[in-house]
């Protein structure tokens, strides 16, 4: 035998507040998942929260961050007015910027990482300074060549002045 019931009617309206409530604790437990996802962050590892704003916008998280402790492996959460000086990942949520600095078993890599570019950087960096520094080739090669390895190499040492930044940081 089947058994067979009505379906179950909702017992009022649904609270506006609470489904708000609800949507914005979703998305920031959504945004810290796919943070950590970036970052490659094994689920074992405890990270902080940071969040940078005002405290009218992250006063509802502040009162509610019990859900995103038990729904994210999250070891501290802080609420901050000015944006600190912190090497990591970050994204905007609303009027709030959620950061995820990165934690200290992955500074060993990033660091390692950031050396080995450094190095291929450098050696990009003088090869484009020995091409055009050789007169020669300067004399042979077309104009858009010269000024591509130009706007290279200036590129190159964006790149290298941003690498140093990171490195010092870590």
């Amino acid at each position: 035998a089947c058994i067979s019931a009505p379906y179950p009617l909702p017992l009022g309206k649904p609270e506006e507040p609470i489904e708000t409530l609800y949507q914005d604790m979703n998305e920031l437990v959504r945004q810290v998942r796919n943070i950590r996802a970036e970052m490659a962050l094994p689920p074992s590892e405890k990270t902080e929260l940071i969040f940078v704003g005002s405290e009218k916008d992250w006063k509802k998280v502040k009162e509610h961050q019990n859900i995103l402790t038990a729904l994210t492996p999250t070891a501290k959460i802080s609420f901050s007015s000015q944006e600190p000086i912190a090497f990591g990942a970050s994204v905007l949520v609303g009027p709030l910027k959620l950061m995820i600095p990165i934690p200290e078993s992955m500074k060993i890599k990033e660091k390692a990482r950031l050396v080995k570019e450094r190095e291929k950087l450098d050696q990009l960096r003088a090869s484009t300074q020995g091409k055009l520094a050789n007169e020669e080739f300067r004399a042979r090669a077309p104009k858009e060549v010269v000024e591509k390895l130009e706007l290279a190499l200036i590129h190159t040492q964006k790149q290298l002045l941003d690498i140093d930044t990171k490195l010092k940081s870590l």
